[in-house]
């Protein structure tokens, strides 16, 4: 017989088969063969009482929306160290070190870091209308949307 181990909540702590562990922690709930093996196909993490199984998002609303805050701020550094290297520097933070002296890169660096700038400031401007409730917290394909061009 099969068992999944759950906390208070259902959340999924682990599996165990009684014709392998001697010892099956408890709090557990039996399953069948077939429960079991839905739960490992799917990347189930909740076990319900009758012994079904779900994926269950288990964060708080703090932790999805940091989750989400972190997933922005990613992709818009990905969106400004793809473009600096699609002029051959290393990343955006290479770009930037040739801005501010002069050389034969230093125009386009400028650039680049005046268009960086101003990606942060638009990034800055959504969080704070979110923050003021003007309006809705965005996906990371909107915010990218968002994003000035780069000239």
């Amino acid at each position: 017989m099969k068992y999944a181990h759950i906390d208070a909540i259902g959340k999924l702590l682990g599996f165990y088969d009684d014709a392998i562990h001697a010892v099956i922690p408890t709090p557990n709930i039996k399953l069948t063969d077939a429960q079991w093996q839905i739960a490992i196909d799917n990347g189930h993490n909740k076990v319900n009482t009758d012994g079904s199984t779900e994926f269950f998002d288990f964060r708080t609303s703090d932790e999805m929306l940091e989750d989400q805050k972190n997933a922005i701020s990613n992709a818009i550094q990905d969106l400004l160290d793809e473009k600096a290297q699609s002029l051959r520097y290393d990343n955006m933070m290479s770009a930037r070190s040739y801005a501010g002296y002069t050389n034969q890169f230093q125009t386009e660096a400028q650039s680049l870091a005046v268009w960086g700038a101003n990606c942060w400031a638009v990034a800055g401007q959504i969080e704070s209308d979110v923050t003021a409730g003007t309006r809705a917290f965005p996906t990371v394909e909107q915010v990218l949307l968002e994003m000035p061009a780069y000239a």
